[in-house]
Formats: C-alpha cells, structure tokens, sequence
C-alpha cells in the first residue's frame, strides 16, 4: 500500500494554519491546477462531505473524487477518506506548534493491491509526491 509522509514549518499560528487547510476552498490554490471542482456540503466537521472532480483521466480528464471528512479536531487533526473514484486514498494532516510557527504533518496512503497496483502503481506514488510537494505552496501561501 503506497504512503507518502512529509512534515512542513510554515511561520504563521496554528489557528491560522489549521483554518487554511480545513477550507476546502483554498485547495486549488495550493495543490494546483489538478483540483477541477471543489466543494464542502455544509459546515466543516467530521462527517461532513466534500465534492471533488480532479484531473487525473486520461488527457487530464476530471474523474470524481469525492471525500469524507473522517477526522477534524480543531487546531489538532483533519482527516479525508475519498470515497468515490478508481482511487480512494486516506489523507490525513495533524498541526503541532513548532518555534517559528505551525508544524504540519501530512500523510496520504492509497490502498492498491492486485490489477490496480501493477496498472497504476506508479502514477499513483508520483500522484501521491506531488500532493506532499504541493505543501511547499500551501507554506508559501500563508506566509506571503
């Protein structure tokens, strides 16, 4: 089962930090032009649903991805579970206060065995690093 594990500083309080990443709506800004459409139903918690399409077709194509939100702790935890799509990785962010700010963990793993690991193995881990290279952004983001 492909894992992908980074931790980031960014210089900004975890309050801070924390309410960029549970918005949904900041999401293409920092992990880029792959996010097609994106949306919360409802208020932000656990058990709350977020509409995704990203472009991960062929040709760039958006594909549904649809998530839960299966962890969220205020300035602790967000967790999303995909739940629709070919793929259905978990992906999960804790915030720690660092020294200079908000240490942000990230962790993202794709359940793939059988058919769909010797297919889309590849594609999928260089998916998965390009999710955690898109934190550099996100740090970027918020200390502009």
């Amino acid at each position: 089962m492909p894992t992908v594990q980074r931790s980031i500083t960014i210089d900004r309080p975890i309050a801070e930090v924390f309410a960029f990443f549970a918005d949904v709506s900041n999401d293409p800004k920092w992990r880029g032009h792959g996010v097609k459409e994106i949306s919360l139903e409802g208020e932000m918690r656990q058990g709350a649903h977020v509409h995704q399409k990203i472009a991960a077709g062929p040709f760039g194509a958006a594909v549904k991805a649809d998530m839960d939100v299966v962890a969220y702790q205020l300035d602790r935890a967000l967790g999303f579970q995909v739940t629709t799509g070919p793929l259905r990785p978990r992906v999960d962010f804790t915030f720690t206060r660092a020294d200079t700010g908000t240490t942000v963990d990230f962790s993202i793993t794709a359940p793939l065995t059988g058919i769909k690991k010797a297919f889309m193995g590849t594609m999928v881990e260089k998916n998965m690093a390009q999710e955690a290279a898109a934190l550099d952004e996100a740090k970027r983001l918020l200390e502009g």
